[in-house]
């Protein structure tokens, strides 16, 4: 009887052994279930993340390809518009050129006039000659005076053209500049 008892206890403890085992056993079964299932819904929740991460960069790409294609667009109308200033600038020289000379012109004329009233007003013998000399001065000197105040502001022009030009300038620079950090951006 005492080996039958035993080897009863033996089986026993050798069954009580493989619960304890399988019990143990099922418990890390469930611990890895639990883990897996945590790291499943981290896997999903770092899939969002990208996905989120993904659509804000390419909205950020968006944005800068919308700010560097206004900045090219704001570039070209600086440029034509800096164009259109040179131009004005240019022609504004070129007439400024032009009233000088005919300025200078005017003055000769006034110089010879003024000369050949005084050269009559000492010979006493043509005063009708005089007087038409004095009215032609007078006129000359209209003109003059006509003339130089259209030079002064043609040269005013000239200089409000130039200074536009310059602000056109610099702000096509400024813009340019823009377009250069949009784009390294990009």
């Amino acid at each position: 009887l005492d080996a039958r008892e035993a080897a009863a206890r033996e089986r026993m403890q050798m069954e009580a052994s493989h619960l304890s085992e399988l019990s143990s056993l099922r418990a890390q079964l469930q611990r890895a279930s639990g883990e897996a299932e945590a790291a499943t819904g981290e896997r999903a929740a770092a899939l969002v993340r990208a996905a989120h991460s993904q659509s804000q960069l390419r909205a950020a790409e968006r944005a800068a390809a919308a700010a560097a294609a206004e900045a090219d667009t704001r570039r070209d109308g600086l440029e034509e518009e800096a164009r259109g200033a040179r131009a004005e600038a240019e022609a504004a020289a070129a007439e400024v050129a032009r009233l000088n000379s005919v300025l200078n012109e005017r003055g000769v004329q006034v110089a010879i006039l003024t000369e050949t009233v005084e050269a009559m007003s000492g010979g006493g013998d043509a005063e009708a000659r005089i007087a038409s000399l004095s009215a032609q001065l007078s006129a000359a000197q209209a003109v003059q005076a006509r003339l130089s105040r259209r030079l002064h502001e043609q040269q005013a022009a000239a200089e409000a053209s130039l200074a536009h030009r310059r602000r056109l300038e610099a702000a096509l620079a400024e813009a340019r500049g823009g377009e250069r950090s949009l784009r390294a951006e990009v």
